[in-house]
């Protein structure tokens, strides 16, 4: 390898250990709380989605940004410290991503757009995850018994708790779309940046994606209750707080992937 190009990675890697040395305790705060707190480990899909922009070199390299990376890495170090300091994690959490952008734009590694990704890395503040609570939940439990119902499954729904031949499911409030919205929130503006340019109108499908959380979600819900009526409260538990969104991303990177499969013989005609 020549000397030159050696220099090169050189420069290019050094800013991101510095980041990573820097950032290090609000990582592995991160690290401790998915692991206790699996409901929260849909913030894992925005770092997949990132290293796969990179390793496509679908969104970068771009021209360095020095002086507006220096300012983002400076307040996402401020976040940081602040966070730590008093115990607000999502603070502290928030500079960790911010530090992720704040990298894209001094190394010129991805576009500043496409390292914005790095926001779902944060967890959902809880008072949004709860801002429907307890309607919302009670709303999903009597939809999924009415459409059960339908089906001839005989559920009882009381607020959030489901009830079938003596087994039963609760709706938590984390389980009511807001993890799904974001998810697919993610998936939309990855999709966006899979192309040569990013424009507008693919950036406006973002929010329409996200909408879509709401009905899915319910669906999602009628497909816990089934699992209870089959399998028992314990698969229904588990496919409401891990099942529904995985399935929705798996799903998701599926179809822009047959998508971008589809577009590219068009090109070439």
């Amino acid at each position: 390898m020549s000397a030159p190009r050696t220099t090169h990675r050189a420069a290019q890697l050094l800013p991101w250990l510095a980041i990573a040395v820097a950032f290090s305790p609000t990582a592995f705060e991160l690290a401790s709380h998915l692991a206790s707190e699996r409901y929260d480990l849909y913030v894992l899909l925005a770092p997949l989605l990132l290293a796969s922009l990179v390793a496509r070199g679908a969104a970068g390299p771009v021209a360095p940004r020095r002086g507006a990376g220096g300012a983002v890495l400076a307040l996402a170090l401020l976040l940081e410290l602040l966070g730590l300091a008093t115990w607000s994690l999502t603070l502290a959490r928030l500079g960790l991503a911010l530090a992720v952008l704040g990298g894209a734009l001094w190394t010129g590694l991805l576009r500043p757009s496409a390292a914005a990704l790095s926001l779902g890395m944060v967890p959902l503040p809880t008072f949004l995850v709860t801002a429907g609570t307890p309607g919302l939940e009670s709303a999903f439990g009597a939809l999924a018994a009415t459409l059960t119902g339908a089906v001839g499954v005989e559920v009882e729904a009381v607020g959030p708790l489901l009830f079938v031949a003596g087994d039963r499911l609760e709706i938590q409030p984390h389980e009511t779309g807001a993890r799904l919205a974001l998810v697919l929130a993610e998936l939309a503006w990855y999709a966006a940046h899979l192309e040569d340019r990013v424009s507008r109108a693919r950036l406006a499908r973002v929010p329409l994606w996200a909408l879509l959380a709401l009905p899915l979600q319910a669906l999602g819900v009628v497909v816990g209750v089934l699992l209870l009526a089959t399998l028992g409260g314990g698969v229904g538990a588990v496919w409401l707080n891990a099942g529904i969104w995985v399935t929705a991303a798996a799903l998701g990177l599926g179809l822009v992937e047959r998508r971008r499969g589809a577009a590219k013989p068009a090109e070439l005609c």
